[in-house]
């Protein structure tokens, strides 16, 4: 028996490291660095939710962004005509004033946001 034994140990070891590369390939899911956090490895769905992620933010801030060129704009506009009429357009400078309060409420209204995150 022992003879035996000794003639199929190649066989079993052989065997045996066939069933842990198995394991090893169906288990172990390739990962790679994450976008957002560098220091974390992340597989193929989570790093489709980033990019994502990072797509929806960047086009938020691009919204930002041109809601911000609109307000300057506008405020331009109306320094013009003042500056070419020598009239004030009261509706327009209404407008204009409530569009910087309206940036103003937005970016106190960020900061607050960045404050209760920290915590």
């Amino acid at each position: 028996m022992l003879k035996k034994l000794k003639d199929q140990a190649p066989m079993f070891l052989t065997v045996q490291l066939c069933i842990c590369v198995l394991f090893y390939a169906y288990g172990c899911e390739p990962q790679t660095t994450s976008l957002i956090n560098p220091s974390q490895k992340v597989n193929r769905a989570e790093l489709k939710t980033e990019i994502e992620l990072l797509l929806m933010q960047s086009e938020n801030r691009i919204a930002d962004l041109d809601k911000q060129a609109r307000l300057r704009e506008a405020i331009f506009e109306q320094g013009l005509l003042v500056a070419q009429t020598g009239t004030i357009n009261p509706l327009g400078v209404m407008t204009s004033l409530l569009a910087v309060l309206g940036v103003g409420v937005s970016i106190d209204d960020v900061r607050l946001r960045k404050k209760i995150k920290e915590k």
